[in-house]
Order: structure tokens, then C-alpha cells, then sequence
């Protein structure tokens, strides 16, 4: 009789530690491959900023809210939440714009000095283009948050 250095049931253990560790791998190497193939990023150009997938930067098409709640309704959420701010803030700016060049064009049009016309236009001019820029910044802080939470659900870790 042959004496064993590993008893029977530490050796068995082993083995099925070992497969799990593989099968883990296996996993790990897959959920990698979905991360890198479709992950979301905001790729920002000197002219245009658009959303891109996967390391080859597939641009999106189609409705991005719709991809976002396959994986995950809070990452739909955020992007709809950013899709409203970004709106009511370029309509914001832009008119705040329109108000300042108004003021311009009163203060060169009018002869009395003594209208409050162009001082009001010019201060509703950047009340409004402030307030429009600030709901721009609130409009990237809910994308940056939905493509995060997006991406999570592609590495596994739901939120």
C-alpha cells in the first residue's frame, strides 16, 4: 500500500478549484470582450461631439435613450434628463444672445439716452445666457452620468 501525500478529498477540491478558476477566467475574459466592444464614450472635436461605442468608436446611431434601457432604465433616465437640459439651455443662450445683440442695436437706434430699453435688454441678455450655460454644465453632468452607469452594467456591476 502506497502512502499519499494528499488525502483523497483535499486532491478533489483542489481539481474543482481549479476548473472554477478557469471557468471565472473564461467569464472575466468575456464580460472584457462585451466592455471593449460596446462601451460608451463622449468624444468631443473642435467642431462636433457625438457618442461612440466600443475601442473601434462606432458612432451611435438611432435613439441612444432606447439602447441605454436595454441595459439599464436609471442610465435611460439620466441621458433623458440630459436631453431636456441641453435643450432648455441652448434655448436659453441662444435668446439671451439675441437680447444682448438687441441692446446693442437699441443703444445705436435710440436717440434718447434716457430709455431704460437697452439697459434691460442687455441685463436679460446675460441673465439668460448665464442661466442657459449653467443648464448646459447640468446637461454634460447627466450624460457623463449615463454613460457611466451604462457602462457598469457592461462590467458586470449593475448600480
Amino acid at each position: 500500500m502506497k502512502t499519499r501525500w494528499i488525502p483523497r478529498s483535499l486532491s478533489r477540491a483542489v481539481v474543482v478549484g481549479a476548473g472554477l478558476c478557469v471557468l471565472a477566467a473564461a467569464g472575466s475574459a468575456r464580460a472584457q470582450s462585451d466592455y471593449d466592444a460596446n462601451a460608451l464614450r463622449h468624444k468631443v472635436g473642435f467642431w462636433s461631439a457625438k457618442l461612440v461605442a466600443g475601442a473601434e468608436e462606432r458612432p451611435l446611431s438611432g435613439d441612444v435613450s432606447a439602447l441605454m434601457r436595454e441595459r439599464s432604465e436609471e442610465a435611460a433616465d439620466l441621458y433623458g434628463k440630459y436631453r431636456s437640459c441641453k435643450t432648455s439651455g441652448t434655448v436659453l443662450w441662444l435668446v439671451g444672445w439675441a437680447a444682448l445683440i438687441g441692446s446693442i442695436v437699441a443703444v445705436d437706434q435710440d436717440s434718447n439716452a434716457n430709455n431704460g430699453l437697452p439697459g434691460a435688454l442687455l441685463a436679460g441678455g446675460l441673465a439668460l445666457t448665464m442661466g442657459g450655460s449653467v443648464q448646459m454644465v447640468h446637461a454634460q453632468d447627466y450624460l457623463n452620468r449615463a454613460i457611466w452607469t451604462y457602462n457598469r452594467t457592461l462590467a458586470g456591476t449593475t448600480p
